[in-house]
């Protein structure tokens, strides 16, 4: 029952609470999944919003039909997921800083009910069970306010934690499975680069060697600026700060005051969106995973020949391709 009974408990009276479960099961005996949890979380007092429903497009390997071509009892599987979307007390969110980054074109988008993209590859990840960051990601715009915190009561491979740093919240992840726990550590500093502070400090209570620590990063505390060193706007302007790597660590930066800088979102993003082609790149590796578990072939092709275009050009070649 942690499922529902903690994040209720600490849930605030206007938090939203978006689960993401499978519409039912056909292992063991078919189960009404989604329906039952939905039953279960208005009892223990969550109170009902919508249904997002998220086409994952993943039904290429099915292998239980049931009876083949026969009324006889043949098997009926959807290859979608169900995000459902609760809340405690009430809807309307007055908690947070009231600031949301959603664009237009986003709004627009995710408030229709079917949101279809592809899952995550569990070779890629590690986890038997990934989401893909998108997933978080739309959920945390659409229903959080920027600065807000998020919890994840089943961290997993640490999609959720990765989606909050992206998207300027505060992220809390629990998971009982120490390697992954390590797994999503592991991910969060190479995908998003954050700084990792001791655990011993932050249980003791250390601030001041908590700064120390933070001394050698690019953060706008450590190096006394509170300014985008691009506009030259700040925090007094209202403008959000955010610390960054001047060289990347993945390709030979370092976590000192020398390497850092500040930005505002607004620049933050500039950089990122010059950046793509390395979020192309390993969604083109990701996508070829994909479809050689799928056997699909013509697929597999497209995305050797579009990473053979990369490797041409040296473009990226800190990512490493296995194909």
């Amino acid at each position: 029952m942690f499922i529902q009974q903690n994040p209720y408990r600490l849930l605030k009276d206007d938090g939203r609470f978006c689960l993401n479960i499978p519409l039912d099961k056909n292992k063991g005996g078919q189960q009404s999944v989604y329906a039952d949890i939905i039953n279960i979380a208005k009892k223990i007092g969550f109170k009902y919003h919508a249904t997002i429903i998220w086409n994952e497009q993943n039904i290429s390997r099915r292998t239980a039909w049931g009876s083949w071509l026969s009324a006889s009892a043949p098997y009926v599987i959807a290859p979608v997921e169900m995000i459902a979307v609760l809340y405690k007390k009430r809807w309307k969110k007055r908690s947070g800083s009231g600031k949301s980054d959603i664009t237009k074109e986003e709004f627009i988008e995710w408030t229709n009910g079917v949101w279809t993209f592809m899952g995550e590859s569990k070779s890629r990840v590690g986890h038997p069970a990934p989401f893909p960051v998108e997933l978080p990601r739309r959920c945390i715009k659409l229903f959080s306010f920027v600065g807000d915190t998020v919890l994840d009561p089943f961290l997993g491979s640490g999609s959720t934690l990765i989606a909050c740093v992206l998207t300027g919240r505060k992220g809390i992840g629990v998971e009982i499975d120490k390697n992954y726990c390590e797994l999503a550590k592991n991910r969060l500093l190479r995908e998003t680069r954050v700084e990792q502070i001791p655990l011993a400090l932050v249980k003791e209570n250390r601030i001041n060697e908590i700064k120390g620590h933070l001394a050698g990063y690019p953060q706008a505390i450590s190096k006394g600026i509170d300014r985008c060193v691009v506009c030259g706007r700040g925090r007094e302007d209202g403008i959000e700060i955010h610390a960054d790597h001047k060289i990347p660590l993945d390709r030979g930066g370092t976590n000192t005051v020398e390497n850092g800088q500040t930005l505002c979102s607004e620049h933050n993003l500039l950089k990122k969106n010059y950046s793509q082609t390395e979020f192309g790149k390993r969604f083109m590796l990701r996508l070829y995973e994909e479809a050689l578990e799928k056997g699909d072939e013509l697929m597999a092709n497209f995305c050797r020949e579009i990473l053979d275009v990369y490797d041409k050009y040296n473009i990226n070649w800190h990512i490493k391709r296995g194909c």
